[in-house]
């Protein structure tokens, strides 16, 4: 699990927020260290007011992530998966297995996926850099696993990458050792869409009509990567033109956009911060951002969010048109925008 940002800011930081004649709504839940280095989450309006801790006590949680509804946030913490209602009320604990972490909400909201991290390394240690696929209903219910032997890679990039749900919440795209795969949440049964290479294929991103499977893929030994889509029954694959050097590709909730990270060079800190159209034109830098395994929709598709560049425990909010000023709020990490 990816440490989050070091602390909670303690005053909202607004920047141009005048400039925007679109109005900010929602609430981002995110995770940040508290006293004691523990990792809780916490709410607050995307426009940083009403900030409220959501989590105490002894144990850390993290990777919050908005029920579909609106109604309940399920995250990793204590010994398992919890389900909070907004105010922070604990609505169910599921117990499950060590090494959990990334809980996802179906589509329909009727189940929840999430990693287990299986893998152990010459020190006996659990090894991130693989994990296995279950999934589980909010009541505690129904838990199956869908993978073995640590299908899942997570040799680099965000563990928030490494699955994702189909729109209508049947099945789940992941790349793994096996390569780009499809598996069916009812029967298991996997559809293997391409198989292992020796280059990186990663971030698979179920387009939101279901049509497309947006992934990353590397050009080559040891160089970058173009993003790449292709139809779920593994058909139609193709690269994107104009889109080497980008990373972490996120489809907005209308599908009418992906916004994605840029490589920056290794003396650099910072990453671009990109929107362009699926067919790979248009790209356009809307921002930069300090950490690169976090990037966010507004559920508008409006705005994007990212941790703001040289501003510790901040995220900031660009208008994914590119106009305007940037609107910086209080921030940590792992943020799940909701409505």
């Amino acid at each position: 699990m990816r440490a989050p940002a070091l602390a909670v800011a303690a005053a909202l930081i607004l920047s141009g927020a005048a400039q925007s004649s679109m109005p900010l709504r929602g609430q981002v839940v995110f995770a940040a260290f508290t006293p004691g280095n523990q990792v809780h989450l916490f709410r607050e309006r995307v426009d940083g007011s009403g900030r409220v801790r959501l989590t105490y006590g002894p144990g850390s949680y993290d990777q919050p992530d908005w029920s579909p509804d609106g109604r309940a946030i399920v995250a990793a913490g204590g010994s398992g998966i919890v389900i909070l209602a907004p105010g922070g009320r604990i609505l169910r604990r599921i117990e499950a297995p060590s090494g959990v972490d990334v809980p996802r909400w179906s589509p329909d909201g009727k189940q929840v996926a999430y990693l287990v991290f299986s893998c152990i390394d010459p020190d006996s240690h659990q090894d991130p850099a693989c994990a296995d696929l279950w999934v589980v209903r909010p009541d505690g219910a129904g838990r199956r696993r869908l993978t073995t032997g640590g299908d899942l890679n997570a040799t680099e990039g965000s563990y928030d990458s490494l699955y994702s749900w189909s729109p209508d919440g049947r099945q789940i795209a992941y790349t793994g050792r096996h390569g780009l795969t499809v598996v069916d949440v009812t029967t298991s049964r996997k559809r293997i869409l391409r198989g292992p290479t020796s280059l990186q294929e990663q971030y698979p991103q179920w387009s939101p009509d279901g049509t497309w499977i947006l992934f990353e893929m590397q050009r080559g030994p040891f160089k970058t990567s173009d993003l790449s889509l292709i139809a779920p029954d593994g058909s139609h694959f193709h690269r994107l033109p104009h889109t080497g050097d980008t990373f972490e590709p996120r489809w907005s909730p209308d599908g009418t956009h992906i916004a994605c990270l840029l490589h920056s060079s290794p003396s650099e800190l910072t990453w671009g911060v990109a929107v362009l159209r699926p067919d790979g034109s248009g790209r356009r830098r809307i921002g930069s951002a300090g950490d690169y395994q976090v990037l966010e929709w507004s559920p508008d598709s409006t705005r994007v969010l990212f941790p703001a560049a040289r501003r510790a425990e901040t995220f900031e909010l660009a208008r994914a048109d590119g106009r305007g000023l940037q609107v910086r709020i209080p921030g940590g990490d792992n943020p799940d925008w909701g409505r």
